[in-house]
């Protein structure tokens, strides 16, 4: 398993799945321990992580396994981290995936080492700032001041596809600011809009909701065409009214779905056989759609064969035993050369 020295998320909504680390029976040796990235706070993956770790480790009490939730800079970042193997599982979505399989950017070389479990959520990129600011199009956005998103985050890779698609990424006065970051330096005038990918609702935009009069940035459905053709795995998402302070309209994004990921030599097919198990499991249901964000909505997708097939990263072992023994028809191209009938 991966020793290294991990950041540990400290969000109160799981605060007692941490603190139970402190308190484990004698048999602590024999405890696999597993580290999982998420994202920044203000970020869906962040509160996913924490609440994969608060389902096996307090819900669950599970006898064999731990999960730790770990800080990351966002999707780009774990799908790195954990082909490298200085992370065991993370979060990352279809067209990253799909990116980095093939080295390409924001990747330089082929991930070799990621296997691929079950989605847990759809994302959607959205373009915030407030009425007053007189933004109304994407294009609008060339002299601003905009936030991008954090280095390493899939919210960064997003916002510069999306610009460059209109011709004025060149034109924007970028920032690199984290997901909490972002909305105070809308509030205090350092801003003129920022980007955020995450589930809905998002709590950096029901921040800015809470501001004052929240402005959401459309894109056009011709753009996402587009992107579609050039980074498959991205699909049309609309972002319903109402689902912030104010919003009464339905606004188009860029959506697609993201999954947890896996290093095979150092997640062993039991850990990920369990972690799917207790995933779909319904008697853990209302506790996972509890979670800020409606977390885990997406694991009403799963297997989800189909877009990943489109990614054509192979599945992890143990996710492939698990849909086998219910019966599903497992596309030979995404099962992995340790899965062992």
């Amino acid at each position: 398993m991966n020793k290294r020295i991990i950041t540990v998320i400290a969000a109160a909504f799981f605060a007692a799945s941490l603190l139970g680390f402190g308190a484990l029976p004698s048999a602590q040796a024999e405890m696999t321990r597993i580290t999982v990235g998420g994202s920044g706070p203000g970020a869906t993956a962040y509160i996913l992580a924490g609440g994969l770790a608060e389902l096996i480790n307090t819900k669950i009490k599970h006898p064999k396994l731990r999960i730790t939730a770990q800080t990351t800079r966002g999707f780009v970042a774990n799908s790195r981290l954990v082909d490298s193997g200085q992370m065991d599982m993370g979060m990352n979505s279809t067209p990253l995936l799909w990116a980095h399989h093939r080295g390409i950017k924001p990747f330089k070389q082929k991930a070799t080492n990621i296997r691929v479990g079950i989605p847990v959520g759809t994302s959607a990129h959205q373009w915030a700032t407030f009425e007053k600011s007189g933004i109304k199009t994407i294009k609008d956005l060339a002299g601003k001041r905009v936030s991008i998103g954090p280095r390493g985050s899939s919210t960064a890779v997003q916002s510069e596809r999306i610009l460059r698609a209109y011709g004025v990424f060149d034109q924007v006065k970028t920032s690199r600011l984290g997901f909490a970051e972002a909305p105070r330096a809308l509030q205090d005038g350092k801003l003129d809009a920022y980007g955020i990918t995450s589930t809905l609702p998002t709590p950096s935009v029901v921040e800015t909701a809470a501001q004052g009069k929240l402005y959401l940035i459309p894109i056009d459905k011709d753009k996402i065409d587009s992107l579609k053709k050039q980074y498959p795995g991205y699909s049309p998402f609309t972002l319903k009214a109402g689902t912030y302070g104010g919003q009464k309209k339905d606004v188009l994004c860029l959506g697609y779905n993201f999954y947890l990921i896996a290093n095979p030599s150092l997640v062993p097919e039991w850990v990920m056989y369990d972690i799917v198990k207790h995933l779909l499991d319904p008697k853990w249901r209302t506790f996972l759609l509890s979670l800020p964000t409606k977390g885990y909505a997406a694991l009403d997708f799963a297997p989800d064969l189909e877009n990943l097939s489109t990614a054509g990263v192979p599945l992890h072992a143990g996710n492939v035993k698990y849909w086998k023994e219910k019966g599903v028809k497992i596309p030979q191209a995404l099962i992995p050369p340790e899965y062992s009938k």
